[in-house]
C-alpha cells in the first residue's frame, strides 16, 4: 500500500486522517534529466546544467531537480 491512512477519533473531538508515505521518490540519472528536460521541467538542456553545475552526485529525483531550477532562475545576475 503506496498510501496508507490511518483514523482516530476521540470523544468530542472530529475525525483525523493521516497519510502515510512509504516509498521513496525515484531517483534519474543527471544525464536522463538533462537529455529530456523540456519535456520534463519545461526549460532547455542549458538551465539544467547551471542549476545542477555544483551537484556532485551522479543521480537525483524529480523534486529535488525541480528546486534546485527554481533557485537557479531566481538569483540576480550582477
Amino acid at each position: 500500500m503506496a498510501n496508507a491512512k490511518s483514523t482516530t477519533k476521540k470523544p468530542g473531538e472530529a475525525l483525523v486522517v493521516e497519510k502515510k508515505h512509504n516509498t521513496e521518490e525515484t531517483q534519474f540519472s543527471i544525464k536522463q534529466l538533462k537529455e529530456h528536460s523540456r519535456a520534463v521541467f519545461g526549460v532547455k538542456r542549458e538551465i539544467i546544467e547551471g542549476a545542477l553545475f555544483d551537484y556532485k552526485k551522479e543521480k537525483i529525483t524529480k523534486t529535488e531537480a525541480s528546486n534546485l531550477i527554481k533557485k537557479f532562475l531566481q538569483k540576480v545576475v550582477k
